[in-house]
């Protein structure tokens, strides 16, 4: 289940996190001489909550001697880019602070470069947008985090995806079931000096937890239909040598018979949004070529039937450019009981 991180600034700012739901805090020191009770206050504050801290170069090469200043930190965050001088100034965290994450702004690195940070101690890899008050969104496609966070686990590392979330963004990040989500900054528009903001943080608590909770009931259960239609992409697809190589364009219609909340929808925990359909369609369309319309409806049906709140899909596939009409297939497809 994807966990929910807050990034906190200074201790005043615990209780708004904790109250908002939180499942853990994300220390950023001010500065890399931020006094040692500040740091002890956030600890205290959090009342057993786990605590990450950011550990810049500036603090990691002032750090000799400061061990005590790690205590009861569960894991510190760091640049992998640090240099070899500075990285060694850094193994003096790891008695008090044995987990390191590495934290990479904007790119998604590659798998090999994956496996040796999980040779160099890493225990998992925060991904960023440039500054902590972009959406990640903006920046990498769903299909890149997808890879990101299926890297992440092959390499056996733990997978974060942060950001300023906007509560549409939780429900397409929550669909590539990364380990924990970590919400960095205020929505856009507000005050960015007043701290966390704790509606908003409930209401990101709530979207994590309700794709997590939902359970699929009986077969009588009342349903509505989300649906995406004539989405067209270009990608490449084709059994024929010709094909491979060459991009057509692929329509796309899905429909999805999701269990209908209790109460008319208030916010983004209450609907399920089509962004996970036309996000699931783009992944499928940056993976690669593939031989069979059949196998690309297979795989979307699936990938939609992974959301617990989805008990039945009709994916439709055409392909638009064999001549002056349209061939494919259509699907439907149910969720396994249980």
């Amino acid at each position: 289940m994807t966990q929910f991180i807050v990034a906190i600034t200074n201790p005043t700012e615990v209780a708004t996190a904790l109250e908002g739901g939180a499942d853990r805090l994300f220390f950023i020191p001010g500065s890399a001489d931020a006094p040692t009770a500040q740091r002890h206050d956030v600890i205290v504050s959090a009342a057993g909550t786990p605590v990450w801290m950011a550990i810049s170069e500036a603090l990691a090469s002032s750090a000799l001697g400061r061990e005590a200043e790690l205590a009861g930190f569960e894991a510190m965050v760091l640049p992998p880019s640090m240099n070899e001088g500075v990285a060694s100034g850094c193994r003096w965290m790891a008695k008090e602070c044995p987990r390191r994450i590495a934290w990479i702004a904007t790119e998604a690195p590659p798998r090999a470069e994956l496996q040796g940070l999980k040779g160099k101690g890493f225990a998992g890899v925060l991904l960023a947008p440039p500054t902590g008050e972009n959406r990640l969104l903006d920046h990498r496609s769903p299909a890149v985090l997808a890879r990101f966070v299926k890297a992440c686990r092959q390499a056996g590392l733990i997978s974060v995806l942060a950001g300023a979330l906007e509560p549409p963004d939780v429900p397409r990040l929550l669909a590539l079931a990364p380990d924990m989500i970590l919400w960095s900054g205020r929505w856009r528009g507000e005050d960015r000096g007043r701290g966390p903001d704790g509606t908003a943080l409930a209401q990101m608590r709530r979207l994590v937890r309700s794709a997590a909770s939902a359970e699929r009931e009986g077969e009588e259960v009342a349903t509505d239909v989300v649906f995406v239609r004539d989405h067209v992409v270009d990608m490449t697809v084709g059994a024929y040598s010709h094909e491979r190589g060459m991009r057509q364009r692929v329509r796309f219609s899905v429909e999805a018979e999701v269990i209908r909340h209790p109460r008319e929808p208030r916010d983004m925990a209450d609907v399920f949004s089509y962004d996970i359909i036309t996000d699931a369609i783009g992944r499928l369309a940056e993976a690669g070529h593939l031989e069979f319309v059949e196998a690309m409806a297979e795989r979307l049906a699936a990938d939609v039937l992974a959301d617990q709140r989805v008990k039945r899909v009709m994916v439709r596939v055409e392909k638009l450019d064999l001549g002056s009409g349209a061939a494919g297939i259509e699907i439907r497809r149910s969720a396994a009981p249980g």
